[in-house]
């Protein structure tokens, strides 16, 4: 008829439209774009061809005219079929409705506020609304606004003015899947996990991406990440999220086609993580899964920013050659904006051999949150290894060399091995500059380390930590113990 209503789907942006009037109409909703239409659209957070829309009509069951049909309506399959979920709901119009997680949906009706706790089990069956007042008043609701951050529920009323609640604490138990290689343009909140599958690329430019204390990124072995000029960072209401986690193999040699790999460039910044990049997956228990170390990292021109550890490299069993992670022109940072209630070194390591690090600076200018009982500060360390090589070495970018800086850490370098265990590749640290640290390297059991060319100014000035002097036996150049 010249006077339906329409329901339209755009695929690229608005460049070309599809008509899914028809289906909406015919899966046994009755034709009811010819005398109603949508007053608002809910798309799940981690699955965009599943859609939830709400009616304005007044249609009631032919057998119980107390009960509403085709109040909400849902697609599963971005607009092949359609199905009415209008169970529990009176025959009033429904005008808006919200996400809360990946598992609950609230809609604002004219008899007041309503609930969904949804089945995203094998079967998806429908499930029934659930009133919800909480204090609400009866009165028709023309807009919800919900807040997973603040965990709170706002409701625009008819005639009645506005109201909050608290809501509970949100469920996000969906991952959202990269499944096909794609690229991220713009600004957008993940609360889950984002899993890059084998053979796929997924490519993060030019944007702002924030996380909730649930999300992270993992990589799986054979997919592809790359962040080019963009901040991953946490949520305001998050102290902080996952991070990146890009999964290996760990009796393979690393390869592009049987591990993970992530590229970070541009100027990206990686920031208020727990973890900034780890080279495995998590388990099950969100501890690190010792069964696929490896990922493959590439980071230059990076900044890590109030990470509780911005780096951490597990055992990787391919011992004959270097452990393929680079980090060249990056900064690695702590302020006094740092969040988190603990502080790691920046980077870790356990029996990996041969990593690069080329041209970066190391800095710890949080001076405010860790206190000592002694009234001096903890500043941590850069970088703290077991059984593990690397190479400090300067970067060239054209003629220009660009050294390794380490200022005001408490133990800048600090390695440890088993003599019975020591790596094949050799331990580096060469022209390096270290300012203002109270311990800048510390090496215990290292064969055959070198360390040369490197500037060393030990920290004097014990304001910068604190109230009460550190005493000048516990300041230090370097210290070998058992090393030769």
């Amino acid at each position: 008829p010249f006077n339906e209503y329409k329901i339209y789907k755009t695929i690229n942006g608005g460049t070309d439209w599809t008509n899914l009037t028809t289906s909406f109409s015919t899966d046994g909703i009755n034709k009811l774009t010819n005398w109603s239409y949508v007053t608002d659209i809910a798309f799940h957070p981690n699955n965009e061809d599943e859609v939830y829309f709400t009616m304005a009509n007044y249609k009631k069951n032919p057998n119980d005219p107390t009960i509403g049909e085709e109040r909400v309506i849902r697609t599963l399959d971005g607009g092949i079929t359609f199905e009415d979920m209008s169970v529990g709901l009176a025959p009033v119009p429904v005008n808006s409705i919200e996400f809360y997680g990946t598992e609950q949906l609230y809609i604002g009706t004219d008899a007041g506020v309503f609930y969904n706790d949804l089945n995203h089990s094998a079967s998806n069956d429908l499930t029934s609304w659930q009133c919800f007042n909480n204090g609400f008043p009866s009165s028709v609701i023309s807009q919800l606004q919900l807040d997973p951050c603040g965990k709170k529920i706002y409701a625009a009323t008819l005639g009645r003015g506005a109201w909050e609640t608290d809501l509970p604490e949100p469920v996000y138990s969906h991952s959202i899947d990269i499944n096909s290689s794609q690229t991220w343009t713009s600004f957008r909140n993940v609360h889950s996990k984002v899993v890059v599958k084998p053979g796929v690329t997924l490519t993060i430019r030019d944007c702002t991406i924030k996380f909730s204390k649930q999300g992270y990124i993992e990589v799986r072995p054979g997919g592809y990440l790359v962040v080019d000029n963009s901040e991953l960072t946490a949520m305001s209401c998050a102290t902080e999220w996952g991070g990146i986690c890009v999964a290996g193999a760990s009796n393979l040699p690393q390869d592009i086609s049987t591990h993970g790999k992530v590229t970070l460039m541009g100027g990206s910044v990686i920031s208020n993580s727990g973890n900034g990049i780890l080279n495995t997956s998590l388990s099950a228990q969100n501890g690190p899964n010792m069964a696929e170390p490896g990922g493959i990292i590439d980071a230059r021109n990076v900044t890590f920013k109030n990470n509780a550890r911005d780096v951490q490299l597990l055992k990787y069993t391919d011992g004959s050659a270097d452990y393929n992670a680079v980090f060249e022109g990056c900064t690695f940072i702590r302020d006094n904006n740092y969040g988190m209630e603990n502080m790691l070194p920046n980077v870790t390591m356990w029996a990996v051999s041969g990593v690069k690090i080329a041209g970066c600076v190391f800095t710890n200018n949080n001076d405010t949150q860790f206190p000592r009982l002694d009234g001096t500060f903890l500043k941590k360390g850069a970088i703290y290894t077991e059984n593990a090589t690397y190479k400090i070495v300067s970067a060239f970018f054209g003629t220009t060399e660009f050294k390794n800086t380490f200022t005001k850490y408490d133990r800048t370098i600090r390695s440890t091995f088993n003599i019975c265990n020591q790596t094949i590749q050799p331990l580096v640290i060469e022209d390096a500059e270290f300012t203002d640290n109270i311990r800048s390297i510390y090496l215990s059991g290292a064969e055959f380390p070198r360390i040369v060319r490197n500037e060393i100014k030990i920290h004097n000035d014990n304001s910068q930590l604190g109230s009460t002097a550190i005493p000048n036996d516990q300041h230090y150049g370097i210290y070998l113990n058992q090393s030769f």
